[in-house]
């Protein structure tokens, strides 16, 4: 489009502003600054800004999103594909999006005279639950049937066996699990909860986890499991189920969350007889933008997990899309 036609039409509208953002740089999908770029159309003293509103979950347009600077005195409305399109004065220092029932992006940064920036916005409902998502547990060489219970802090969503969150169930020679009630075969027990108040884990603005480059994702994984103690299985079905969702941003930050804070956080685990051994992980999983991170990243270090008779393993994750980190 030219700069004339979008002044223009731009000035047929209420008109308003936007920014770079001034706070963790590439932390997840509130904004994604595209370009920004010098045009001498642009008119001086002035910023245009285009770009578009989507859900942070799945992408899709958001329309009848407002766009506006902190007096509201000039803004714009998202139309059915999530557009958006504006100028605004150079001395506004904030610009806000939003929609009723959804969050609110604050957008600061230094504008620019005479800059066009193209910027999209992913807006999500702040009241949507942290899904607990596809915790399976395993189970090796029981002497006999046990009895399985787990008790998620937020409850289920969806159990495979069907189940209230009791299993009975029996270990095979093979790796895989027969629920006793019904004879069925399993390669182990899936289920998904709600999770309550998650999120990336800080302590004296220092994370431990991982921050990786996401090309590197399946090599990071195969290694870092094999360090923690999963067997070629277990690592196979965790790097499918994480990798492609991993792989989606340029780069992400990891923590892992081990047996003691795996109960205390995300669900309690019963298993009767006790077992010899067990291990249970779960990740959190933040997308990232870029590199930039204001918090120091402090890598653990594992000592591997070794298997002794009755063993039960789990493992599960979360995708972390609004935190803390971002305040």
């Amino acid at each position: 489009m030219k700069f004339p036609l979008l002044i223009a039409s731009l000035l047929l509208f209420s008109i308003w502003s936007f920014s770079e953002s001034g706070k963790i740089t590439g932390l997840m999908m509130e904004s994604q600054v595209r370009s920004n770029t010098f045009h001498k159309e642009i008119p001086a003293n002035k910023f245009a800004v285009k770009g578009y509103i989507k859900q942070m979950y799945g992408n899709l347009p958001i329309a009848s999103a407002i766009v506006t600077n902190s007096q509201e005195a000039i803004s714009a409305v998202s139309d059915s594909t999530g557009y958006f399109q504006m100028i605004f004065p150079i001395t506004d220092t904030a610009i806000y999006c939003y929609k009723i029932g959804l969050n609110e992006i604050i957008f600061k940064g230094e504008f620019k005279s005479q800059y066009l920036m193209e910027v999209d916005f992913y807006l999500q409902d702040p009241a949507v639950p942290v899904i607990c998502t596809k915790p399976v547990v395993y189970a090796y060489n029981a002497a006999s049937n046990f009895k399985l219970t787990i008790k998620p802090h937020g409850g289920f969503t969806f159990t495979y066996p069907k189940s209230d969150g009791d299993w009975e169930l029996k270990t095979n020679h093979d790796g895989s699990l027969t629920n006793v009630k019904t004879e069925k075969k399993y390669p182990y027990v899936f289920w998904e909860g709600e999770g309550k108040d998650l999120d990336i884990v800080v302590e004296r603005k220092a994370v431990e986890g991982f921050l990786i480059k996401t090309d590197t994702c399946v090599s990071f994984l195969e290694r870092t499991l094999a360090q923690i103690g999963f067997n070629a299985k277990e690592s196979a079905d965790f790097i499918t189920w994480w990798g492609p969702q991993i792989i989606q941003k340029e780069y992400a930050l990891l923590q892992f969350l081990q047996t003691e804070s795996y109960s205390k956080t995300i669900a309690e685990i019963d298993v009767d007889p006790n077992p010899e051994s067990v291990l249970r992980l779960y990740m959190y999983f933040m997308p990232l933008n870029s590199a930039e991170f204001d918090f120091k990243i402090v890598e653990p270090q594992f000592e591997k997990f070794e298997r002794t008779g009755f063993t039960i393993v789990e493992w599960g994750g979360s995708v972390i899309q609004t935190s803390k980190l971002l305040n």
